[in-house]
């Protein structure tokens, strides 16, 4: 294939544990002000979600392009990926040399897996200190031509040296956290400049998961690798190439896509690549064929505006498009019917309170609609996941038990892998 733009090299910033809510408050303070001048002027996309809650899982989503790549994986320790091109492979046929640099050191099953996912790089580097790490990031900027490179540093994960300072308030525990990436974009941009790579070098900054600090249930302790609601799936992702004055794209896009874009963009040299229609996005936090341990296995779909999901805690529906709505569970309004899906609380009907009537009660039928359709595709994408690990050769390893119901036939249970996957709890209680 033919390269007919100017993008010399590509930078791939992974933004670890950074959700949307982190980046608009910390752009505003000035904790993130790399970040913020690359978001003020390049792409945002403002409909962006991941694909995983976990960060092993979300680095193969990004470099296949597809969830199903690492799908028939039993755990993180007994980790599989289907012999697909990733974009290095992509990359390096239209004459890109590929490296990779982490910071803190990758070890055990991490290390491993990390090389798995990306085989065909020329260089793969994890440091155990951060001037080594920012040295290697320098040296490839300065010395090589026509490069991508990935750069990953997860210090906003890696807490242990921040905890022992007896005096780190939260407050301030998070603000290092998070600072600390913004450094390293800025030694990036810095370095760009120096060698007069800036105006020809695709940046793309993704966010591979957020962080839900116990609101939706402790989960033994856990932040991330839990359920993929809002707060852990609504990153980042910003796209700067050239000089432009910055711009928003609303349309639905996932860490899925971003491959697919970056392959365009480097080809065409397009400053701005519309994904091809999405309708849905889906998310998990445990591959299919995972036993569950201590994290609830959970999967959600969402148009964009609506985000449906299922765990073992049941079935949760946020309108996700205004902060009111986010973290209210709109199914709590209503029971489960066998024959109509979604029943609206008959004592609900007389609430006369004007702000009651117009954020919820006049959208009842909304709500159940959106439920239906919502339910319905993620059946249909469990049954196509259950289908494909099935060919993988995984049948040895058996899910939990658990009851499933997508909230039509509340008396089915099924011994099938996709029919242990949907919990409704209290939500399956006969109607009174």
């Amino acid at each position: 294939m033919e390269n007919q733009s100017k993008i010399e090299n590509v930078i791939i910033v992974h933004l670890e544990s950074l959700n949307e809510d982190i980046l608009w408050k910390e752009c505003e303070t000035g904790v993130l002000k790399n970040i913020k001048y690359l978001k003020d002027t390049g792409t945002y996309y403002a409909n962006y979600y991941s694909t995983a809650t976990s960060t092993i899982m979300a680095m193969s989503d990004f470099m296949f392009g597809d969830r199903m790549a690492c799908e028939t994986s039993a755990s993180l320790q007994d980790f599989c990926l289907q012999d697909k091109k990733n974009l290095f492979t992509i990359l390096e046929e239209l004459g890109f040399q590929n490296f990779v640099y982490m910071y803190p050191e990758f070890r055990g099953a991490d290390l491993i897996n990390a090389n798995k996912i990306f085989k065909g790089s020329k260089k793969f580097s994890c440091a155990n200190r951060y001037e080594e790490f920012l040295q290697g990031i320098g040296e490839t900027i300065s010395q090589n031509d026509r490069f991508c490179m990935y750069v990953y540093d997860w210090t906003s994960l890696n807490v242990n040296e921040y905890i022992k300072n007896p005096d780190l308030t939260l407050e301030k525990l998070c603000v290092m956290r998070y600072r600390h990436i913004d450094e390293t974009v800025g030694f990036l941009l810095d370095a760009l400049q120096k060698s007069n790579k800036l105006s020809n070098t695709l940046l793309v900054l993704f966010g591979d998961h957020g962080d839900e600090l116990y609101a939706g249930g402790f989960h033994y302790g856990f932040t991330h690798a839990i359920e993929p609601l809002y707060s852990v799936i609504k990153s980042p992702l910003i796209i700067h190439y050239g000089d432009t004055e910055g711009c928003v794209a609303d349309e639905l896009t996932d860490l899925t896509d971003i491959k697919d874009m970056i392959a365009r963009i480097v080809c065409t040299g397009e400053k701005h690549v519309e994904r091809p229609s999405r309708k849905y996005s889906f998310a998990r936090n445990l591959f299919i064929n995972q036993k569950s341990k201590r994290l609830n296995k959970s999967y959600s779909v969402t148009d964009g505006s609506y985000l449906l999901v299922s765990s073992v805690r049941g079935m949760e529906l946020y309108f996700t498009r205004y902060p009111c709505y986010r973290y209210i569970n709109l199914l709590n309004f209503f029971t489960l019917s066998k024959h109509s899906g979604l029943k609206y609380k008959n004592y609900l009907r007389d609430f006369i309170i004007q702000h009651y009537d117009a954020m919820i009660a006049r959208n009842v039928k909304e709500f159940q609609k959106v439920f239906l359709e919502l339910s319905r595709v993620l059946k249909m994408e469990l049954s196509r996941m259950e289908k494909d690990s099935k060919a993988g050769n995984l049948k040895r390893y058996v899910p939990d038990k658990i009851r499933y119901d997508i909230g039509l036939q509340a008396e089915i249970v099924s011994d099938s892998v996709v029919e242990k996957l949907f919990i409704l709890n209290d939500m399956l209680k006969k109607e009174k």
